[in-house]
């Protein structure tokens, strides 16, 4: 660069007017007030701590309710692999797992057989064993030692939730059988009596009275042979046998019963008469998974 040239661009700056300090523009930088700001963080801890707690309860409950429903699944009869024995008794040991009463209406078990006794006209007495199941192929052996009314009846009592609500298989000192279900104490017979070769009429022999039970279907053997069924309906129409013709259920016969009345509940012998003098000795339970 010349002298010249020097002088020339100090005089270019030299030209450029300053600008008043007042007449600048000015820039504002905002800031948040700090009690403000505090407030701000107030609030959203706040907000985390009641989200904290609400997750907190949610959890609790659901802990609350998954237990219950453990100690209900612990509460119920438990289901085992098909013909798993449950239970069995010879009535030669402890009999304390059986109701005994004694009196006009007598269940005692002695001389390895549970006697039920009735020496009381139009009565009966049962003997629930004190275990519950659900699903079940449950067996006894019944023998009438003593009977003044022919048509003295022997039961199988299941699904026994008390003395007013029960399911009943029972055999007639004919050779008679039907189901009924008891029910707030009303009784509403399932299947009507019917003659069958399968129960064994007379004292002394031995039936072997036998349910199936899987959930709401019943199945029915005496000494090992099915029994054929007269099912009540359709609607209000009573189960009605005419000879072997079965006159409800649209005139079909079933070997299975449906009924879901009772998912549950105890298994036991039991005897009614319209003469007193009746003593049935049973023994030989065995009780498998169907």
């Amino acid at each position: 660069m010349t002298e010249a040239q020097s002088e020339s661009q100090a005089e270019t700056q030299a030209e450029v007017p300053s600008v008043p300090a007042e007449t600048a523009p000015k820039y504002i930088s905002a800031k948040v007030p700090e009690a403000a700001g505090e407030s701000a963080s107030w609030s959203f801890s706040l907000f985390t701590w009641i989200l904290f707690a609400l997750m907190a309860v949610v959890a609790i409950t659901c802990l609350v309710f998954v237990t219950v429903l453990g100690v209900k699944a612990l509460d119920q009869p438990k289901s085992a692999p098909s013909g798993t024995l449950l239970y069995a008794t010879t009535f030669d040991g402890n009999a304390d797992e059986w109701y005994q009463v004694d009196g006009q209406m007598t269940s005692l078990v002695k001389d390895g057989a549970l006697h039920l006794t009735v020496d009381a006209a139009n009565n009966g007495v049962y003997s629930p064993l004190s275990y519950e199941f659900v699903d079940f192929d449950a067996r006894i052996n019944a023998q009438r030692l003593n009977a003044v009314d022919e048509y003295n009846e022997i039961g199988l009592l299941f699904r026994y939730r008390d003395n007013a609500n029960y399911y009943m298989l029972a055999i007639r000192g004919d050779g008679a059988y039907s189901v009924e279900r008891h029910k707030d104490g009303q009784i509403e017979v399932l299947s009507q009596y019917h003659a069958s070769p399968a129960v064994l009429p007379g004292l002394n022999v031995v039936n072997q009275l036998e349910v199936v039970a899987q959930r709401d279907h019943f199945k029915f053997l005496v000494n090992g042979q099915p029994l054929l069924l007269c099912p009540s309906g359709p609607g209000t129409q009573k189960s009605t046998w005419n000879g072997d013709q079965c006159l409800s259920n649209n005139g079909q016969t079933a070997t299975e019963l449906v009924d879901n009345t009772f998912n549950s509940g105890k298994v036991g012998p039991g005897v009614r008469v319209s003469d007193p003098g009746l003593d049935v000795a049973f023994d030989n339970v065995l009780i498998y998974a169907p």
